[in-house]
Order: C-alpha cells, then structure tokens, then sequence
C-alpha cells in the first residue's frame, strides 16, 4: 500500500471508522459470550479518559515509559496469582516474564515471586480468605 498525497480529514476518518464497526456483533447488549463485557456508560467513559491519557506511550518500553510498568504492576499485583501460586508454600512459582511483554502464563507470571524473592513478601497486600 502506498501512503496518500495528500491526508483524510477527521470527519473522514471517524466516518470509515464507523463504518466499519457497524459490521461487528451488538456488545455492548451482550450479544456476545466473550472478549468484551460492557459494564455501562459511565465505566466506558472512564476507560475512554485512561486511554486518552496514555495513548502515546508504549508498554513494550518500560525504561522509557515507567508509568506503565508500574500500571502493570499494580494490575497484575491484583491478580488471582494463587490459580498459580500457593504463597504460603512458596511454591509453583510462574516463569516470570519481563514487565511489558506476553508471558507464558498469559500475563500471570509477571506477578508471581521471581526466584529469590519469599512468596509472603511478593505483591500487595491482599484482604483475608473466608
């Protein structure tokens, strides 16, 4: 493909946008069992206004964009990691991965206690069991 000579304007570009997602399925009814699960206006706003914040910075360079890597961190902090980890045991410990790329937990890992490091003292702090 060959970039233009000359530019779209917005309008013409929100409009293509438009148009094409007038072919993807009603999610936001929930018309679709997963990938997208629409919690309400007011949480799409608010995820709208985060993006719009960070949209010039790029996970994958955690060195040059540290307000991500520590996003991330807090998000998979958050985690269920006892699906993978039992921290009272210190064992099944994740491979970790390096923070901003795919792990092979699915993102797990980057939560999970790296070697060395006493599976009570990894993450935060997390509410009692019942």
């Amino acid at each position: 493909m060959l970039f233009p000579k000359q530019g779209s304007s917005h309008d013409e570009v929100m409009a293509r946008i438009n148009d094409a997602l007038t072919a993807d399925l009603d999610w936001r009814g929930g018309k679709i069992w997963s990938l997208v699960y629409f919690a309400g206006d007011d949480v799409a706003e608010m995820i709208r206004d985060a993006y719009s914040a960070a949209i010039y910075t790029n996970g994958l360079g955690p060195t040059a964009f540290k307000s991500l890597k520590r996003l991330e961190s807090e998000v998979m902090g958050a985690y269920p990691v006892g699906l993978f980890v039992d921290r009272a045991k210190g064992v099944g410990q994740a491979m970790p991965a390096p923070v901003g790329r795919a792990s092979p937990a699915g993102g797990c890992a980057a939560a999970a206690p790296g070697p060395g490091v006493p599976a009570k003292e990894a993450g935060p702090a997390r509410p009692a069991e019942a």
